[in-house]
């Protein structure tokens, strides 16, 4: 069995968006469109434009109407998360090492109310919110 080795620039690392509760593996070039179902209904489309999570997303609710949209810029640095993972033949508990990338929300996020009527607009750079706007 031949190992696959790659070079660091195409390393494939796991985009963790923690506001979906969502984690993914970026496919082929990285630049890709996905759809998914996330709890109570929710569903997200993203338009993937790299491997560290440059994307925008777009936020459905359970009847298909946006709820919010808006972009991410690349995370800032790979990050590391340690999990325990059990060996049920051995009974051998171990920690393991998780590498994801964590990508910022940056420009205007649009929020909309469930008949997709604009609600708030978020002003973010880089994943701190700068400025609001509400609608109601």
């Amino acid at each position: 069995m031949a190992l696959i080795q790659y070079h660091p620039d195409q390393m494939r690392y796991r985009i963790r968006l923690q506001e979906y509760s969502y984690t993914f593996i970026p496919q082929g070039k990285c630049r890709d469109t996905l759809f998914t179902k996330l709890d109570q209904g929710k569903s997200i489309k993203i338009y993937l434009f790299d491997c560290k999570g440059k994307m925008n997303v777009e936020c459905f609710n359970k009847d298909s109407i946006l709820i919010e949209k808006g972009s991410y810029v690349n995370s800032l640095d790979l990050l590391k998360s340690y999990y325990y993972a059990i060996d049920a033949t051995r009974s051998k508990t171990t920690i393991k090492v998780s590498s994801y990338y964590h990508p910022l929300r940056n420009g205007v996020w649009y929020y909309y109310d469930d008949l997709g009527e604009p609600l708030l607009n978020k002003i973010y750079d880089r994943g701190i919110v700068i400025d609001s706007f509400i609608f109601k």
